[in-house]
């Protein structure tokens, strides 16, 4: 079975469905979610943490706050380093709060912030999409008298229509 496809639906919980293929059917496959999350490299390690945990923030009109701060630590450069890995509660939060939180002192630098929510999903829970996928292709292409502009139909006659495919 391959996946082809993964959808993202958001209402008062995140909800990601894998859409799968085998033998030219579909079939719907609801998979467990992640909190979003990012990574911040701490100056101060207590000092970020603490930062942190007491920042509230304006989203979607209501005060809200992260939902977790644990130590995790990770290879960067080489180097096994301590970051803290920060968890809101939908992934539209992570900008909002990434902003603010590279703002405090006892932060060096934020990491990950920018991967969407979706691929997050699918690196943490290691799918692999595409895999044994071999989609039917038809390439076509129209040649018109047009003089290196946009075609207009009402001017401009067709030349030629040409397609490819191999095995459709």
């Amino acid at each position: 079975m391959t996946v082809i496809d993964i959808v993202y639906s958001e209402d008062s919980q995140r909800h990601l469905t894998l859409v799968k293929s085998e033998n030219g059917k579909k079939h719907i496959e609801a998979i467990k979610t992640s909190e979003p999350y990012f990574l911040v490299l701490p100056v101060d390690l207590e000092q970020a943490k603490k930062d942190i945990l007491n920042l509230n923030y304006e989203f979607k009109e209501k005060m809200t706050n992260v939902q977790n701060v644990e130590l995790v630590t990770k290879n960067f450069q080489n180097k096994n380093i301590e970051f803290l890995k920060v968890t809101v509660k939908f992934p539209r939060e992570v900008p909002v709060i990434r902003e603010r939180i590279k703002e405090f002192e006892s932060v060096s630098e934020v990491f990950e912030a920018d991967i969407p929510y979706v691929f997050r999903s699918i690196l943490d829970n290691k799918i692999k999409l595409y895999e044994n996928f071999n989609p039917k292709i038809l390439a076509f292409d129209i040649e018109t008298t047009s003089d290196g502009n946009f075609p207009d139909p009402l001017t401009d006659k067709i030349v030629s229509i040409s397609y490819y495919s191999k095995n459709f």
